[in-house]
């Protein structure tokens, strides 16, 4: 009976971690309330916050993730594994996902059918928002 019991706990503690797909839901900040791209930079409006020209995927690497959410909004999905953070952003015809590690892009990559420029599908999304 006690060998039972035994392994019911070892059971449990194991099935515990299965708790299905990761959650896509923001993460709450301490104060409760999930961040959203305006409370995450209430002045990030009056800043510069992307560069002037973008010409590529890759001109978005550095930005911090408020000046990604200043400038093109909430993403349309957004994966919290911290300290990561994966935002997608969504077109008629392809999708921009940013890579967001500790605040800052490390990696863009535009996901479009053969024969979409990656520039046209970064002007719908940033000309959109």
């Amino acid at each position: 009976m006690r060998r039972l019991a035994i392994c019911s706990l070892i059971a449990t503690g194991l099935l515990s971690g299965c708790g299905g797909a990761p959650s896509t839901a923001p993460a709450a900040t301490p104060g409760g309330t999930p961040p959203t791209a305006e409370t995450a930079a209430p002045n990030a409006k009056s800043e510069t916050v992307l560069p002037s020209k973008i010409e590529g995927s890759g001109d978005l690497k550095g930005l911090s993730a408020t000046q990604i959410g200043a400038a093109l909004g909430p993403p349309d999905f957004r994966r919290r594994d911290p300290p990561a953070e994966i935002w997608q952003y969504r077109a008629s015809k392809c999708t921009l996902d940013l890579f967001i590690y500790e605040d800052a892009v490390t990696h863009a990559d535009v996901r479009s059918p053969p024969g979409l420029p990656e520039k046209a599908c970064l002007d719908e999304i940033i000309g959109r928002r």
